[in-house]
């Protein structure tokens, strides 16, 4: 293995605000992670051609007028939502679609225009997207709505779980052995969406610098301690290694990865969560064959309650304590 160093970041500048660049930018690690570009670009044509009536998605339809996928979180400020028309070629221009998307609370009537945006990959890949800060509450219904101005509309409906108790971490310290780590969700989440593990690393040489958003889901080993209830560990150690793996950079042997923030993100699923879902990055771009819940449309929506937590231990004196929820650390 070449030679590294790892370092722990200890302090965070405050951050005002980000730009709406970097907003867009944060969407696409926010639910993808890396490696997001062609992976989606070749599920979504294995879903588009693996429906259960043929369909030929770079040819004229009249059933099929959009694309769409994500999920709607009470516990976000912002909601982005990928939405795009179905079109004749597979790459998306330059160009914003010509759409109008709205969000619309079925149980309130509350309605809002969703803003259209499209994002430019680095390879010169272009993807379209909606978002809004229209406040989504729990246990509420709500229907996202997407029309071209000349005639063709897609839909989906999706119910918001309630919302569960802040998630704690447990750090298991027995003398003579290595320490084990967990999270304890402990009670409230019918359905598991995910969980996954958040590494916020600089990889840096003497010449050049980049951070990086590295993503690992820990759903797969969730125990069911109750009803309600699951117990998750979680390996640090491996996921450095694996973080390690991933960063070509590193093979300098000048090169530091330093670990900026660590957090943790658990996710409940509502009722039209769907146990083929293995998590919330599915929603994006790795759907199950002949997936979906768009109607006149392709792609599937889902509503989640998700908390993002630090990866430490808090505590109230001797009692082990959940820490104050965050916000994504970029």
């Amino acid at each position: 293995m070449a030679s590294f160093k790892i370092t722990e970041h200890k302090s965070r500048s405050d951050n005002p605000g980000l730009s709406y660049q970097h907003m867009v930018s944060v969407f696409y690690d926010y639910i993808s992670g890396r490696g997001i570009l062609f992976t989606f670009a070749f599920s979504l044509f294995t879903l588009l051609i693996s429906c259960n009536d043929t369909f030929e998605p770079f040819q004229e339809n009249d059933r099929y007028h959009f694309s769409i996928y994500g999920f709607l979180d009470a516990n976000a400020d912002t909601q982005w939502v990928r939405v795009s028309p179905v079109r004749e070629q597979f790459e998306q221009s330059d160009r914003l679609p010509d759409m109008n998307v709205t969000i619309e609370n079925i149980d309130t009537g509350e309605k809002t225009t969703m803003t259209n945006s499209l994002v430019e990959f680095r390879q010169g890949f272009y993807a379209a997207n909606v978002w809004s800060d229209f406040q989504i509450e729990e246990n509420q219904t709500y229907r996202l709505v997407a029309e071209r101005t000349h005639g063709g509309t897609s839909y989906a409906t999706v119910t918001i779980p309630p919302a569960f108790p802040t998630p704690r971490v447990f750090i298991d310290i027995i003398d003579d052995q290595e320490p084990e780590y967990f999270i304890w969700i402990d009670e409230g989440v019918e359905r598991l969406a995910d969980v996954q593990s958040w590494w916020y690393v600089r990889i840096q040489t003497p010449f050049w610098q980049e951070d990086q958003l590295f993503k690992f889901s820990l759903k797969a080993g969730a125990e069911k301690t109750s009803r309600d209830a699951y117990r998750v560990q979680i390996f640090p150690d491996d996921e450095i290694e694996a973080i390690m793996n991933q960063s070509l950079t590193l093979q300098d042997p000048s090169a530091q990865l330093i670990v900026l923030h660590h957090q943790i993100f658990v996710a409940s699923g509502g009722p039209d969560w769907d146990v083929n879902i293995t998590h919330v990055d599915d929603l994006v771009y790795n759907l199950p064959e002949g997936f979906s819940n768009v109607e006149n449309g392709l792609g599937y929506m889902a509503g989640v309650f998700s908390r993002l937590i630090p990866f430490k231990e808090c505590f109230d004196g001797p009692r082990l304590v959940a820490c104050p929820e965050e916000r994504p650390y970029w």
